[in-house]
């Protein structure tokens, strides 16, 4: 009859034991918290995804020194620790999800996406003389249009029109 008093500490121990395993447990299954969002009742994601890579779980994390490449930072949540991809980078600065930024080439619209891959829209770049170096553009749309520029390309070249303008564009040797 020895365990009739140790019966308390004994129920405790075994309810700990059973909130720490369901907790765990809890890290196992799958939601949208790569998003950081969670219903009530909800466990986390705990599973490595394409923006977020665990180094360590729980209690691991405080003795643990890690780094992380470059366009991921450090976390720490409640299923662990590691590296996780909240920016992207391009050239050398780092956008956010989701932000908007002018590439390099002064007219394409880049987004940083989800998964920080960055994806480029060039459709503004359509009516940029900078991007085609073989055309010289003479008049705008409008003009070619009504006629209102004369010219006569040189014999190196040759007539175009385009949605931009016209113009003489070169005639590369093939």
């Amino acid at each position: 009859m020895w365990f009739k008093h140790r019966l308390p500490a004994l129920t405790h121990l075994l309810l700990l034991a059973a909130l720490l395993l369901a907790t765990l447990a809890g890290c196992a299954a799958t939601t949208d918290a790569d998003e950081g969002t969670e219903s009530a009742g909800q466990a986390l994601t705990c599973s490595d995804s394409a923006t977020k890579k665990f180094k360590a779980k729980g209690d691991e994390c405080q003795a643990l020194r890690f780094s992380c490449p470059t366009s991921w930072d450090p976390f720490v949540d409640d299923c662990g620790c590691g590296c996780k991809l909240d920016t992207c980078k391009y050239g050398e600065k780092k956008y956010t999800k989701g932000q908007k930024f002018v590439a390099v080439d002064s007219c394409s619209v880049c987004t940083c996406g989800k998964d920080g891959a960055i994806t480029c829209d060039d459709s503004a770049c359509s009516c940029n003389p900078a991007r085609e170096p073989t055309r010289a553009y003479i008049g705008t749309p409008e003009q070619c249009r009504a006629g209102e520029v004369p010219f006569t390309c040189p014999s190196w070249s040759t007539f175009f029109k385009s949605d931009c303008g016209c113009g003489c564009e070169e005639i590369l040797a093939p």
